[in-house]
């Protein structure tokens, strides 16, 4: 059984607030240099969007950033369900791509919804849907990840 995304995403978080952050691993990606070791400089907060059923759910979460002790520049070690610039999770991204990207009956508009109705976004109050996701979100999904060097290897 799959571990759903809200609880991957949680879990990272406990990770951060307990302080057991896992130290980024090879090269500096700013100077490209080898050090022994990152420094912690602070962590952000930072908001996911996932998918739940027909739903846009938001949860907030933790980066880490990390100081290079060669170069003094600071960056951002991005867990395995997030990537830069994207507010919505990984695992939901590749998801509907590869729905509409497998399937040629679909259209950007059928493959944004989910047992056949459209996924929407809950008011803060869970009492109504305020918008819909949008078809054009998942042209630059697929768009996004063919220029990506992350999927290329």
């Amino acid at each position: 059984m799959q571990v759903p995304i809200k609880a991957i995403i949680q879990q990272h978080t406990n990770k951060i607030t307990s302080g057991k952050i896992p130290r980024p691993q090879g090269c500096c990606p700013r100077c490209f240099s080898q050090p022994k070791t990152f420094k912690l400089h602070e962590c952000r907060k930072r908001s996911f969007r996932y998918l739940a059923g027909s739903f846009v759910r938001i949860i907030m979460t933790l980066l880490a950033r990390w100081k290079c002790v060669e170069c003094g520049k600071t960056f951002t070690a991005y867990p395995p369900f997030a990537c830069p610039h994207k507010r919505y999770a990984l695992d939901d991204i590749l998801r509907l791509s590869s729905k509409y990207i497998q399937d040629e009956q679909q259209t950007y508009y059928t493959a944004v919804t989910h047992e056949g109705s459209s996924i929407g976004y809950e008011e803060e109050n869970n009492q109504y849907v305020d918008h819909f996701l949008a078809p054009s979100t998942l042209w630059r999904w697929i768009r996004w990840s063919g220029t990506t060097k992350r999927f290329l290897k």
